[in-house]
């Protein structure tokens, strides 16, 4: 039977191919590729006036693949992008092994012929490699044009192979020191290591996660990675994720508060570290590395293969790493009349990156506090053509980006 191509815009369809696309996530590693995250993101954080756009590739009764995109306006027109792409790193198609071509060939006739017609689409941070950028500008009926944009170094924990004393062993003789010293410290105040694994204990956890997130960045602008609407997409993906283990909160506690909470979302073997918060009063005794600790601890208890520690190169991240992945955002524009603007943004974005790692912390505090006064002042969303005054497009220039916010 020749495997036909349909698209989807509504998740009340999508339903029929929910369990075979949670699968196809899995069979390829990729926590933020299933369809819980991505279809719980699209309810309550996608972008006002997107349209959801999925492509999915079928055989008979079977799910070939799957193209998860939404398209939303931009400046240089409608701009398809993956759904959740704007709050994870390594988001991409799913195809069954062996079907990336026919898959990315058959969404790429699909798309140039969708409405509304793509003037580019854009893979955020996307593993270096993954074949799939690369397929969609081959594939595509017409001129391609590719622009690169940011890139960021993705620090990981292998776990294939060994047990936690050898992974702590392998750590720098100064790092394993204040490891252990940290935990003896903690422990010495009667702190509590916890995987919450009910639905009640994890909706309360949640709380405490997003309490402590927001304390942490109170006097640095605010968050940028969380807010209510992603708060109401955790307590979603919870609902469908943590029975299968692979919704995994880890908190300490103290005296019974929590003063360190950390998420991760697991597939196939691969446990992705989402974001993470802890009480200033006991940073002395780094209850955030305590928590990923616990999480390297707890995936190599249950045979995982790796830990993602997400997109960002902070020191903390590569101290414990042992390994690494490369991500970069790609943007094929599909109409080459559009391509000079599109550059010109990418460039203005690049810009951006660059900007932003000169910029000292205190001014980039402000700049967020700025950033966030101005924006709950307007009603108007840019790329709904309102446009923000000046010194919020300043603002937003400097501002990292909410995935470097761990």
């Amino acid at each position: 039977m020749e495997p036909l191509v349909t698209r989807i815009d509504t998740p009340a369809a999508l339903a029929p191919h929910l369990p075979a696309w949670d699968a196809l996530a899995v069979a390829a590693r990729r926590p933020y590729c299933a369809p819980a995250w991505m279809l719980s993101w699209w309810r309550h954080a996608a972008p006002a006036g997107a349209l959801l756009r999925t492509l999915v590739l079928v055989e008979g009764d079977e799910l070939v693949a799957i193209g998860p995109f939404y398209a939303r306006r931009t400046m240089i027109g409608p701009l398809y992008e993956l759904l959740g792409s704007s709050v994870a790193g390594r988001i991409e198609p799913l195809a069954l092994p062996g079907r990336e071509e026919e898959a990315a060939r058959a969404f790429t006739h699909a798309l140039s012929k969708e409405e509304p017609l793509p003037a580019a689409v854009h893979f955020h941070l996307a593993v270096r490699g993954s074949p799939w950028p690369e397929l969609f500008r081959r594939s595509w009926p017409g001129k391609v044009r590719v622009i690169g944009g940011e890139a960021k170094r993705a620090p990981t924990v292998s776990l294939a192979g060994r047990d936690f004393d050898a992974y702590i062993a392998a750590r720098e003789a100064k790092l394993r020191g204040k490891l252990r010293r940290h935990r003896r410290r903690l422990e010495e105040h009667g702190a509590r290591y916890r995987l919450l694994d009910t639905h009640e204990e994890v909706r309360r956890g949640l709380a405490d996660f997003a309490r402590l997130h927001y304390g942490r960045w109170e006097d640095r602008g605010g968050s940028g990675a969380l807010n209510p609407r992603i708060e109401r997409m955790l307590e979603d993906v919870e609902q469908e994720l943590l029975d299968d283990g692979r919704f995994r909160l880890f908190a300490i506690e103290i005296d019974g508060r929590t003063i360190s909470a950390q998420l991760f979302i697991a597939a196939g073997g691969e446990v992705g570290y989402w974001l993470g918060g802890f009480d200033p009063e006991w940073a002395r005794y780094g209850p955030g590395n305590q928590g990923v600790l616990a999480a390297v601890k707890d995936g190599l208890e249950r045979g995982e293969r790796r830990v993602d520690l997400g997109p960002g190169a902070q020191e903390y991240k590569l101290r414990l790493a042992d390994g690494e992945d490369a991500l970069e955002s790609l943007t094929l524009v599909t109409r080459p009349g559009r391509y000079p603007l599109a550059r010109g943004l990418g460039l203005a974005q690049g810009a951006r990156v660059g900007l932003a790692a000169h910029v000292p912390e205190p001014v980039k505090q402000w700049l967020r506090r700025v950033h966030g006064r101005a924006a709950r002042r307007l009603p108007l969303r840019p790329e709904r053509g309102g446009g923000y005054p000046v010194e919020v497009a300043i603002a937003q220039s400097v501002m990292d980006r909410q995935t470097d916010q761990c």
